[in-house]
């Protein structure tokens, strides 16, 4: 009898677990919808049908030709790198504050991963750039 109350608690705190979890994800998605999707200002401005043509002279060799979805994705662009970049930092100080802290005990593993963990957070800074490279953009 005991084991299946405690079971039945064990389920309740997954599930409040995965509810948080949900949530997270949920506040997540929705900031990144308000930064990527245009605003109604980009779309039409008085409420009033807009009509888009377009001709092969307005269209460039990098972007879509469509001027409000070239800002969404350059700003979408521009959001990712900032966040590469500020979690690659966040990796190398802490990485490095941690090796400073196990430069006086005797825990020669954390202080190998702690130069790993550097490492990796210097190359998560530079990723924008090695994928700009690759692309040849």
């Amino acid at each position: 009898m005991f084991f299946y109350a405690e079971m039945a608690e064990r389920k309740k705190a997954m599930n409040k677990i995965l509810k948080r979890r949900m949530m997270m994800l949920l506040m997540i998605f929705t900031f990144l919808g308000a930064i990527l999707i245009p605003t109604k200002k980009t779309l039409a401005a008085d409420g009033a049908s807009v009509k888009i043509t377009m001709s092969t002279d307005d269209i460039n060799d990098d972007g879509t030709g469509v001027t409000e979805v070239d800002e969404t994705l350059n700003r979408g662009n521009r959001f990712l790198e900032g966040l590469c970049r500020f979690v690659g930092i966040a990796v190398s100080v802490i990485s490095a504050l941690f090796f400073l802290i196990s430069l006086p005990s005797h825990q020669a593993d954390m202080r190998n991963q702690m130069i790993v963990a550097f490492f990796v957070g210097i190359i998560i800074i530079f990723i924008p750039e090695i994928v700009h490279a690759i692309a040849g953009k």
